[in-house]
């Protein structure tokens, strides 16, 4: 299987930024995704001129600016991403005062940690993990799985720990399907991609 030298990665690199790509984060996502297209063309025994040429109109047909207009300027992204901003100081907010109250045995407190649960589970998470996908490039079925997983295992997590709190039973079954979801489903995805661009760096 033929991987990309360090030289080609860097060529690939330095096409993208003369795009005038301003989010590193979407820069990343594009030089790897223009570096799994490729080689995954160079292995079915095209040049990599050719191959990145191609992936070029694949990947963006009329330009790299318009994927970042697309991506980062449209007006439901924009809400998108400040929606998850407001719900997560929310959320982290009513959890604070929650915790608070709790500890302090003042009234309203199982309320508060209630608010907070149904903000994290439905408003930000959801948010947070829809914007993770449509900052995604590629699209592709292992990036959606992955914040599935993500979505659903913290979720769980969540869960749990506030029946943990208000001792309700089946804690541990609801974290551990959480913790698995986690560690086997999200983050293995998460880290090899990490470790993908350590190695191409």
């Amino acid at each position: 299987m033929k991987q990309l030298s360090s030289e080609q990665v860097n060529f690939i690199a330095k096409k993208i930024e003369s795009g005038e790509i301003q989010s590193k984060e979407l820069h990343d996502d594009l030089l790897d995704h223009f570096c799994c297209v490729i080689e995954d063309r160079m292995n079915k025994g095209e040049q990599f001129d050719e191959a990145f040429e191609k992936a070029c109109l694949q990947i963006c047909p009329d330009g790299l600016g318009e994927i970042q207009n697309e991506l980062l300027t449209s007006k439901s992204i924009r809400f998108m991403k400040k929606s998850t901003i407001v719900l997560g100081i929310i959320a982290i907010s009513t959890s604070c005062a929650g915790a608070w109250f709790k500890m302090c045995h003042w009234p309203a407190a199982n309320i508060l940690i209630f608010i907070a649960i149904l903000s994290i589970v439905f408003g930000f998470l959801p948010l947070y993990f829809m914007y993770m996908y449509k900052q995604d490039i590629t699209r592709h079925s292992s990036p959606k799985a992955k914040n599935i997983f993500g979505y659903i295992s913290i979720s769980l997590i969540a869960i749990a720990c506030t029946c943990k709190v208000f001792h309700i039973p089946g804690t541990m079954i609801v974290f551990l399907a959480g913790f698995l979801l986690l560690n086997f489903g999200y983050l293995p995805y998460v880290f090899f991609k990490k470790y993908r661009k350590i190695q191409e760096a």
